[in-house]
This record gives C-alpha cells, structure tokens and sequence, in this order.
C-alpha cells in the first residue's frame, strides 16, 4: 500500500482521491470496497467523501491515519483538514495559518538569492524595528544588538537600505509600518540555493560565538551529540520544524506590563552530520 504525502495537501478529498488511484495503479484489487472493509467503514463512504456528499469527521480521519501508519505530524495534519472545513470563520484563520506554517522537511530556514539580503545584521535590525514598531536612537539600537559590535553609521545605513527597499514605511513621530513581512525568507522569484543558506547560517553562529564572550541572562543553550536511524531522520526533522514554527508565533502584541516586555532573542536548531556518511 501506497500513501503520497499527507503535506502536500490542503484539501482531504484531494488526498483521498490520489490515494485511491496511487494504489488502483499498484493492483487493481485496490479499490474502495477494498479500503473500506479494511477501514471497517460503510462500503461508500469514501466515494461519498471524495464526491462531497459527506464530510470526513475527526474519528475517520484517526482511523484512516492509523491505518495508514500516519505518524503524530501526519495525523496532526489530517485532522486539521477534517476540522477546518465545518469550522467557525475565527477557527478556521487560525487553522489555516496553522497549516500553511508546516515547512516542507527540505526548506531551508533563510532563502535569498540577493547577496545585500544575505547579511545577518540587516535581518537583525529589521527584526528590532519589527519588534519596536519604531525607530529609536541609533546609539539604544546598538546597545540592545550588543552582540553584533555594529556601529550607529552602519545601522543608519541599514535602515535606509529598509526604506529604499520599500521594506518599512517611516511615519510620523519616527514610527514604522512594516511593508514586507519576513522579507529575507523568500526572493521575488521564490528561488533558494544552498549557498545561500549556508552563508546565513554561518553568520548565525559567528553571532553564538560573539554572544558567549558576553552572556547575558536569561538564555538557554543545548547542544550535543545524537545517533538518529536513517529511517527515522524525516520524523525527527519534522517534530524540528514544528517547534521552530512554535517559537515563529510567539505572541508579539504590545506589552501590558513590564514582565511583557519584549526583548529580541537568536535561536538555534541544527541537525547535521558529523560522521562520513560512508562509514
């Protein structure tokens, strides 16, 4: 039995549909009264959900997902599609944006194909200006992104780099209106390269090395060593990618209190090998 990937989809009865004539192909004996007994469903139900005269509920989609082996992220994913189509309009923006925040498992973090967009300090500033939702003193700018060493010219030059790109709108009372959201995560032609990744990521740990000569607390630092089976590389991966896609959506509504203050953090997650893989 065949499955296609559950997170290329963003409609069930698609999903429902392909699986079908993936396995029709595979051996005729495959058809829906097969999966139905298999299933212990009524003999009709998935031509009647394909063809939209029922609805897939949670249950089905549990059942379905266990039969086909469906890991947690996979079911996750199922059971959204079962919800989001009878949910209220506010629950259904929220599962929405839910599911379009699941990364494909070969997306690398940080795309650009422009060279003036590779640099980790233009980022840096943009998010501190995102967070600020204005444009304070140069000199505060650079204390608070201590870790960088940047100078107030530098800085200065930046900003207007943001400005020029029609990437921030500078208003009234040095306030801004952000014109691009995350901006360094794709170019205009939705084109990556390794390289480019690469020499983002790269910055990124020039900037763990620069904030360990200078700690500052509070902060959390984890790493180490794992043996991952090749068969289960793809699982961890994803559970990676789902708690970056949790730090991504942390609440950045204005503070109420001191205690929500805002404060601008780097973090990390990297999987990669260090042994041959020829060993």
């Amino acid at each position: 039995m065949k499955t296609p990937q559950i997170s290329d989809y963003n409609d069930y009865r698609e999903y429902l549909k392909d699986f079908i004539e993936l396995n029709k192909q595979t051996s005729p004996k495959y058809s829906f009264r097969y999966f139905a007994n298999k299933l212990s469903w009524p003999i009709s139900l998935i031509s009647d959900v394909i063809n939209k005269r029922k609805n897939l509920s949670v249950s089905r989609a549990i059942e379905f997902s266990k039969f086909a082996k469906f890991d947690e992220f996979q079911t996750e994913r199922l059971i959204y599609l079962s919800i989001i189509e009878s949910a209220s309009p506010k629950a259904e923006i929220y599962l929405s944006d839910l599911l379009n925040s699941k990364s494909d498992t070969n997306e690398i973090t940080s795309k650009t194909s422009s060279k003036e967009f590779q640099d980790l300090e233009l980022i840096a500033v943009y998010d501190y200006l995102k967070m600020k939702g204005q444009i304070n003193p140069l000199l505060d700018i650079k204390k608070d992104l201590y870790t960088f060493n940047i100078s107030e010219q530098r800085i200065k030059q930046i900003i207007e780099k943001l400005i020029k790109n029609s990437i921030i709108e500078l208003q009234e009372n040095n306030t801004i209106k952000i014109i691009k959201e995350s901006p360094f995560l794709k170019d205009d032609k939705g084109k990556q390269t390794d390289q480019t990744g690469m020499i983002i990521h790269s910055n990124y740990a020039k900037n763990v090395q620069s904030f360990l000569q200078n700690p500052q607390r509070p902060f959390s630092l984890n790493s180490g060593f794992i043996c991952i089976k090749q068969s289960n590389y793809e699982n961890v991966l994803r559970r990676t990618l789902a708690f970056r896609n949790w730090l991504l959506k942390q609440d950045t509504s204005p503070a109420q209190s001191d205690k929500d203050q805002l404060k601008l953090y780097q973090f990390d997650i990297n999987i990669f090998p260090i042994s041959n893989n020829q060993n």
